[in-house]
């Protein structure tokens, strides 16, 4: 499975399980405003292409109605366009392909990774705290049983590569979803998750990369809205937004 959004990230399939580990990655500088600067750009070329062809439909008595192409544009940098599912809610943040559809215990039991430094701990714990907070999700620290989900919290060590810093960006951490399902006289979903820093980067270290790392472990994918934790490019943000809390409720809330 590969996710391309503004900047290329990765994801991974496992063998028997389906495996989705999203990179969170930060531009230096200016770097949002030269995202929206290009979409704006190209809004821009297809409107005076427009205006064109609408023009010659006038002159031989034909109409067509505009469609709203700054709209559909501005919201293409981090749309996973064949990998994830809407709520019902318009402006919920969408929800992981694999874990959309499935029911899952909201309760999640979570370690920390043998040698993660102090720090790394203190600001998953805080993210923990700030998904508990909800009430829609329960997250337990200690060591998960049979059938009953886990999150792994650990770390890793790696460059951005080639393909980001051609760019200028870098990748602060990643996370995601491993579904399990069993079959049998009862069959059991159950997610064991993963979500971790990149400790190559000291920015990587900040609550905003364990809030977000933390919502792609619980199912949640990339958001459009720059007022969402799971915005792809690092804005800073680590409160969880309205459409942050309406995906968790499409997981995690059954009829």
């Amino acid at each position: 499975m590969r996710h391309k959004l503004t900047i290329v990230l990765l994801a991974g399939l496992a063998a028997g399980t389906f495996l989705v580990h999203q990179n969170y990655i930060t531009l230096p500088g200016n770097g949002n405003q030269v995202v929206r600067q290009s979409t704006d750009s190209i809004a821009s070329q297809l409107d005076d292409s427009w205006d064109r062809l609408t023009a010659v439909l006038k002159s031989k008595g034909q109409s067509i109605n505009w469609p709203n192409t700054t709209a559909q544009i501005d919201s293409s940098p981090a749309v996973q366009k064949t990998t994830q599912d809407q709520s019902s809610d318009s402006n919920a943040t969408p929800i992981e392909s694999i874990v959309a559809g499935k029911t899952l215990s909201n309760v999640y039991y979570y370690q920390f990774q043998s040698g993660l430094p102090a720090e790394a701990k203190q600001l998953f714990q805080s993210a923990v705290n700030s998904y508990n907070a909800t009430g829609i999700v329960r997250l337990i620290p200690g060591n998960a049983s049979g059938t009953q989900n886990r999150i792994i919290f650990g770390s890793y060590r790696t460059n951005s590569g080639s393909t980001t810093s051609q760019q200028g960006a870098i990748e602060l951490g990643h996370g995601g979803p491993q579904i399990i399902q069993q079959y049998g006289y009862k069959n059991v979903t159950y997610n064991h998750a993963i979500a971790s820093f990149n400790l190559v980067y000291e920015q990587s270290l900040s609550l905003p990369v364990a809030m977000h790392e933390l919502g792609h472990a619980l199912g949640l994918a990339h958001s459009s809205s720059r007022d969402s934790v799971m915005y792809p490019i690092d804005q800073g943000k680590s409160e969880l937004s309205s459409g942050d809390l309406a995906g968790l409720r499409a997981i995690y809330t059954h009829s």
